[in-house]
């Protein structure tokens, strides 16, 4: 598993555990009789525009990931199912709202809550549906000029034509009100029509099972969506106990909710960042061996010697070509990684040391004088010479050894190419002095 894979593994327990404790935490305290005939409308208020912005940082990142790459039309739908949820969220808090400043029609406006938290489930089961069936798993790393717009018009069209069927089934529409709720006796709690739950509990297991078989969960998104699909599923169990717990269960339902989407923002957070995390190392470093490139290399000499002075080393590994001839060029590609770890091993973090050619590498040292630099230098032509040393735990299958060539800057030195010439030049010395050498450039 790579350093990524157990980074989203880790993000997915973390929001498990904390899930699962919730839970527990829920039925613990409902143990104490808590009981709760109303739900305040000003929490219900909160409750729901924290989860309407929330819903809308999601669908944000979904429609900019699109963006960058309109060959994933299913993300683009992804992102509409939870937009589609914003716009049943409006037409809540707006209830809300009306009921806080006038409770006359508290029965009525109850059902159309009902009504509207039916439809955003059942709008963001179907438009997820349309986007798993939009899924392909052979994704290509860089964009396809293929697209899928189909997919998206009929997730648009699917979206607007729910929105409008929930809200003429309200009772905006009085010649035809779908009756979901009603007001018990007291006048207080609410008595739901259970086989709306039920209906919304087959459809988020349906949904849930076509997701793994479909896209086998491999991708962090998906398993962050599954982990909603389940979340939704148990909510909607929970409130089939609406009436035994009270509004209680209701805090414990919306309590699963926030935490599930929380997850799925910090997954496409933590994808945002580790993609342009990528995309800033794949400019400055290396793609075989990870260290910096010969661009970054030049460009932080140039900034050391605006500041002052520094040492330059140029490393070359002797008797590379032969390698590559007589094992192949799977044996060189392993000597190099080989060295690049022992050099690594050799020299301090605030060390530049980049790769600068095929097998040749660049090193900029902070030091106080030329003799430090060449100590360093000796150290980590021995260790190479050392480490390589056949049995080796790189498993190569000769000795390798390297030559360096070392020049420290002076005050008049501005040019970052002469700099690296004297450092050249000493190089060129120790190769034709007989190789495996520490050779430094006497102005």
């Amino acid at each position: 598993m790579d350093y990524s894979a157990s980074n989203h593994s880790k993000v997915m327990i973390f929001y498990i555990t904390c899930l699962i404790s919730y839970i527990l935490s829920g039925l613990c305290l409902s143990q104490f009789k808590m009981v709760m005939q109303t739900i305040p409308q000003t929490v219900y208020l909160i409750i729901l525009v924290g989860l309407f912005f929330i819903y809308g940082i999601i669908f944000l990142f979904m429609l900019f990931q699109y963006l960058c790459r309109k060959d994933l039309s299913y993300i683009m739908i992804l992102g509409l199912a939870f937009l589609s949820c914003n716009i049943y969220f409006s037409e809540t808090i707006y209830l809300v709202l009306s009921l806080i400043n006038d409770t006359k029609f508290i029965e009525e406006k109850t059902n159309d809550v009902a009504i509207f938290y039916y439809f955003r489930q059942v709008s963001f089961i179907v438009l997820l549906l349309v986007s798993i069936k939009a899924y392909k798993r052979t994704i290509t790393v860089i964009e396809s000029k293929e697209r899928e717009p189909c997919y998206i018009f009929m997730a648009l069209l699917i979206m607007i034509a729910l929105a409008l069927l929930s809200h003429n089934l309200s009772s905006y529409n009085p010649n035809f009100t779908l009756e979901i709720t009603q007001i018990k006796n007291d006048g207080k709690s609410v008595h739901w029509n259970i086989w709306y739950i039920y209906s919304l509990i087959f459809s988020w297991v349906g949904l849930l099972t076509y997701l793994i078989l479909k896209t086998k969960i491999h991708s962090i998104l998906w398993k962050s969506i599954a982990l909603l699909c389940g979340s939704a599923a148990f909510t909607n169990v929970l409130l089939l106990s609406l009436d035994e717990y009270n509004m209680y269960i209701w805090y414990i339902s919306r309590g699963i909710e926030v935490i599930s989407t929380l997850c799925i923002i910090s997954i496409l957070m933590y994808n945002t960042f580790l993609i342009l995390k990528k995309e800033t190392d794949s400019s400055i470093k290396d793609a075989m061996t990870k260290i910096y490139n010969r661009k970054l290399f030049y460009k932080s000499l140039k900034s050391f010697i605006e500041k002052g002075v520094v040492c330059v080393m140029i490393l070359d590994i002797d008797k590379f070509k032969r390698i590559n001839d007589t094992y192949g060029h799977h044996e060189g590609d392993k000597v190099i990684i080989s060295i690049v770890d022992i050099i690594n091993k050799s020299i301090r973090d605030t060390d530049i040391f980049a790769r600068v050619g095929g097998e040749e590498f660049g090193i900029l040292l902070n030091c106080k004088d030329k003799d430090e630099a060449i100590i360093i230098a000796e150290r980590i032509r021995k260790n190479v010479e050392t480490e390589t040393t056949v049995p080796n735990r790189y498993g190569l299958k000769e000795k390798m050894t390297i030559s360096i060539g070392v020049y420290y800057s002076k005050a008049d030195d501005v040019l970052a190419d002469k700099v690296v010439s004297y450092a050249d030049n000493a190089l060129y010395e120790a190769k034709k002095s007989g190789r495996n050498k520490v050779c430094y450039y006497y102005d």
